[in-house]
């Protein structure tokens, strides 16, 4: 390991070591009231992060770099990388107006924690997808798992600003907002993390890959700001399943589609 590599490696489990704690503190010491709903918020904010390190562990054994597979610093390595970009995400939701510790957790709003939870798995899709292939330094895993992530973060920035997603998930408690928030993320990770798979080539093949079959982002959040402006929580409009999961469950499907599409990244050594 040399002195980039340690430095990340530090650095991550810096990071990682801080938000977690910080995280868990706030799980543990959530204020009243005390119900039903907080406790199982808890519980899938507490659970949701270790599951997204077993499956990115799970991903990084299957077709990470072979020095990845068969070094386990390399894997620790990545591994930390992913906590504190985990960290970053849920500092990012905080800026996007969606604060999981003052909005999930002491105002027991579902609807918030469902759109946090998706803008992890999100943001962890985009990280997992980055990690898939060979690369000569661990640059070529950072470079364009950071590419994907910034331009996930200015589409969801530019869906937030056109829609007022976030207010009708935080003031209004829209479950049926969250929900959808948490789609179009989840769906935008997909779509702009699998070209970043695959074997590392160049920075620009990397950001051709990116622009040549990521443009299905584009419409899919455009429609979601459509969707957005027109299902805007009102006492007249409280049908969850019409609303949220139906409106998702498209979203999601256009990622899945858009995966099907491209189909599995090439990879050279990776096991059988």
């Amino acid at each position: 390991m040399d002195h980039d590599e340690l430095l990340v490696f530090v650095t991550s489990l810096g990071i990682s070591a801080w938000a977690g704690s910080h995280w868990y503190w706030r799980l543990a010491n959530a204020g009243p009231p005390y119900s039903r709903a907080t406790l199982r918020v808890r519980i899938v904010l507490g659970a949701l992060p270790i599951a997204l390190l077993v499956v990115l562990n799970s991903a990084l054994q299957a077709g990470a770099a072979r020095e990845v597979r068969e070094d386990s610093v390399y894997s620790w390595l990545f591994l930390a990388l992913g906590a504190a970009w985990l960290a970053l995400a849920w500092k990012v939701t905080a800026w996007l107006g969606i604060d999981v510790g003052d909005d999930a957790l002491e105002r027991n709003n579902s609807a918030a924690c469902v759109a946090t939870c998706g803008a992890l798995v999100g943001s962890m899709t985009i990280y997992g997808f980055a990690n898939i292939g060979e690369g000569p330094t661990i640059w070529t895993t950072i470079g364009p798992a950071a590419l994907g992530s910034v331009a996930a973060v200015g589409l969801m920035a530019t869906y937030q600003s056109l829609s007022g997603a976030a207010d009708a998930i935080t003031i209004d408690r829209d479950l049926a907002s969250g929900i959808r928030f948490a789609a179009l993320a989840l769906s935008s990770g997909l779509i702009l993390g699998r070209p970043l798979a695959g074997d590392y080539v160049s920075a620009a093949d990397t950001l051709g890959e990116l622009f040549g079959q990521a443009w299905p982002v584009l419409p899919l959040v455009g429609s979601a700001t459509w969707v957005e402006r027109r299902l805007r929580p009102t006492p007249e409009q409280s049908d969850t399943l019409r609303r949220g999961l139906l409106p998702s469950l498209g979203y999601v499907a256009l990622g899945v589609l858009d995966l099907v599409h491209l189909g599995l990244p090439t990879v050279t050594g990776a096991p059988r």
